[in-house]
């Protein structure tokens, strides 16, 4: 089970690699061609996903207990 594991998250890491590189390159593009609607588009587009993808993610540490404190001392 942990080398399916493993080959999935890596199979994961490697398409947000190349999604990150192709983001890059278009937003290089836009941006050196002086496009006035690219870098605002993607901005937007940027601030609308990432508000709630964080969201999820932090509950999920927090269902996981991640945040929590131990009181051992």
């Amino acid at each position: 089970m942990d080398k399916k594991t493993e080959s999935r998250k890596q199979k994961l890491a490697y398409f947000w690699t190349a999604a990150t590189v192709v983001a890059s390159i278009i937003i290089g593009a836009g941006v050196i061609t002086h496009s006035a609607q690219v870098l605002p588009l993607f901005l937007a587009i940027v601030a609308i996903l990432f508000g709630p993808v964080c969201g999820v993610l932090y509950l999920m540490e927090i269902k996981k207990g991640v945040l929590a404190v131990d009181d051992d001392e």
